[in-house]
């Protein structure tokens, strides 16, 4: 089952610009994974995400939840081949039971 297809965002305005609303659904991470059922989500984002506490918004609920977590900081915006490589390497070894993708569960084999 897919992640996104549980979340749902809210949009409002703020200064003219439409914004997400994903805090409540960020809080509900823990709860959603569990129902999927998952027990191991593997996160990629980037240091400057880390840094600013959006990964550790993220993990706590999972956390919380019991949920182990695998993270690939190294990221970026329309990220290089090696990147993809690279992430999907790690979450490979990690082995994560859920995912982000509409078809199901990762396979990383």
């Amino acid at each position: 089952m897919c992640v996104g297809s549980i979340i749902g965002c809210g949009w409002r305005r703020l200064n003219g610009t439409a914004i997400a609303e994903f805090d409540d659904a960020v809080r509900q991470l823990g709860d959603i994974v569990r129902r999927l059922p998952a027990k191991r989500v593997f996160i990629v984002t980037d240091t400057t995400l880390a840094k600013v506490g959006v990964l550790t918004a993220a993990t706590a609920p999972l956390r919380d939840a019991g949920i182990e977590i695998g993270v690939f900081d190294g990221g970026q915006a329309e990220p290089s081949l090696l990147i993809i490589e690279q992430s999907t390497e790690e979450a490979r070894r990690f082995g994560p039971d859920a995912s982000p993708f509409p078809h199901g569960p990762a396979r990383f084999t």
